[in-house]
């Protein structure tokens, strides 16, 4: 009699995979009703193939073409509605792009005319002060300064 036990190796635990064709959505997994797709055999055997999940598939004729016809359409149309989820998103982020370099103009602009507002105020005193006329050394009197 032989043992029903197979020893298997570190590597062919890692590599060997099994075709099968799914038989209900698992979105956790990412893995949509007729797709046919290589998983390791313990997720077949412990998530998969529990409550006809899944089913093997030995040779091409195992595989049922409606199913696999019906995913492929199911796959595509999502694909393209998230495709046009992404280009809408873009879109809201350009325009709020736009907004902000708007914004940016506009009140680099007020702080342009602040300053020059401030400038010309500073100006104003400056002609008003003493420091514009003809002063010199001798004309001021500084007291405890004897020069």
């Amino acid at each position: 009699m032989r043992s029903s036990s197979v020893l298997l190796s570190a590597l062919t635990k890692r590599t060997k995979k099994v075709r099968v064709q799914i038989l209900k959505d698992f979105p956790k997994l990412e893995y949509l009703k007729g797709d046919v797709v290589e998983v390791k055999p313990s997720l077949m055997n412990n998530v998969l193939h529990g409550h006809n999940g899944a089913k093997f598939i030995l040779q091409s004729d195992d595989i049922d073409q409606a199913l696999l016809a019906k995913a492929t359409s199911l796959r595509t149309a999502r694909q393209e509605m998230l495709e046009r989820e992404r280009q809408s998103q873009v879109q809201l982020v350009e325009q709020q792009l736009k907004k902000q370099k708007e914004v940016k103009f506009f009140s680099e602009n007020k702080k342009d005319e602040q300053n020059e507002s401030k400038k010309d105020d500073e100006n104003k005193k400056l002609e008003n002060s003493a420091i514009d006329e003809n002063l010199t050394l001798k004309d001021i009197k500084i007291p405890g300064l004897d020069l």
